[in-house]
C-alpha cells in the first residue's frame, strides 16, 4: 500500500513538472496544451478534498476579513457630509477649496500609488463636482452603496456560488485554482 501511494506521489509530481504535449517548432499548440493542464490541475484539486480544503478556508477567511473591514469604518468619512454642516459661518470659496484639498489629500494618503496619484490638476474641478455636488440624493445613493456592500459581506463565500457554476468544468474553478 505504501509502495502504491508513493508511486501515485511521485507520478503526480513528475506530471506537474512535465507536459506530456510535445513542443512543436510552430507553436500552435500551446493554447490547447495550457487548457488541458489547467483543466487537469482543476480536476487533482476537485477529485481531492485535502487539496480543496485550504482553497475553501481561505475564500471563508477572505469573506470574514472583508466584513470586518466594511463594519470596522470608527471615523465617518466627510465625504457624505455637506460642506455647510461642519461649519458654523457660511463658507466662501476659500474655505471650501481649504475643505476640498484636506480631503483629497486624505485620500492620496489612504490610496498612495493608486489611480489618485495621476490625477492632473486641471481634472480636479471635475472630481470636485462628482463628490461633492450639493444634491442629498448623491450622498444618499452613495450611502446606499455602502449599506448594501456590507450587507452582501456574508454571501462572499464559496457556498454562495450558484449550483451551475459548482460543476467540474466551471470558470470559477479555473479563474481561482492556479498552479505553482
Amino acid at each position: 500500500m505504501r509502495r502504491l501511494n508513493f508511486t501515485k506521489s511521485v507520478s503526480s509530481v513528475l506530471s506537474r513538472f512535465s507536459s506530456q504535449w510535445n513542443n512543436d517548432s510552430d507553436g500552435f499548440d500551446w493554447k490547447s496544451r495550457d487548457l488541458h493542464e489547467k483543466r487537469a490541475l482543476a480536476m487533482s484539486y476537485i477529485g481531492d478534498i485535502k487539496k480543496r480544503v485550504p482553497i475553501h478556508d481561505a475564500i471563508r477567511i477572505k469573506a470574514q476579513i472583508n466584513k470586518e473591514a466594511l463594519y470596522c469604518n470608527e471615523k465617518p468619512t466627510s465625504l457624505f457630509e455637506p460642506i455647510s454642516s461642519l461649519t458654523d459661518h457660511e463658507e466662501t470659496h476659500e474655505d471650501v477649496n481649504k475643505y476640498f484639498k484636506t480631503v483629497i489629500d486624505d485620500l492620496l494618503d489612504e490610496f498612495s500609488g493608486d489611480v489618485l496619484n495621476s490625477i492632473p490638476e486641471s481634472d480636479v474641478s471635475f472630481l470636485k463636482n462628482e463628490f461633492f455636488g450639493d444634491e442629498k440624493a448623491e450622498s444618499d445613493c452613495l450611502q446606499k452603496w455602502l449599506k448594501y456592500r456590507r450587507e452582501i459581506a456574508d454571501y462572499q463565500s464559496y457556498l454562495s456560488i450558484p449550483i451551475s457554476e459548482q460543476n467540474v468544468w466551471s470558470a470559477w474553478y479555473l479563474r481561482h485554482i492556479k498552479g505553482n
